[in-house]
């Protein structure tokens, strides 16, 4: 299987720094957003059990969690492959020295 994603993405799967990157870049978005989305979740729930005068439990819904981080790393990884591959074969110092940027 992982001949196949390197004959389809073009790209070999060595740990490197764009992967290292982009691991503390979904870590990154993970501590600052798991925490917010449970403080909103409070809110919500704190709001309705306002409005209707019921007892409301915080139910946090953990397999969406789980899918969301799984689908965090995999987008942000997805986009630095992209960017990584866009920069490959180019000469960033030259382009800098030009002017022209990207």
């Amino acid at each position: 299987m992982l001949m196949s994603l390197r004959f389809l993405f073009g790209y070999s799967f060595s740990f490197d720094f764009i992967t290292l990157e982009s691991i503390f870049s979904s870590l990154k978005a993970l501590v600052i957003g798991i925490p917010l989305g449970i403080f909103g979740s409070f809110l919500v729930t704190r709001a309705v059990r306002e409005l209707t005068q019921e007892e409301n439990r915080l139910m946090i819904p953990w397999i969406w969690t789980l899918g969301a981080i799984v689908g965090v790393f995999v987008i942000t990884w997805l986009t630095m492959l992209y960017t990584g591959n866009r920069l490959k074969d180019r000469n960033i110092i030259e382009r800098i020295r030009s002017g022209s940027g990207m």
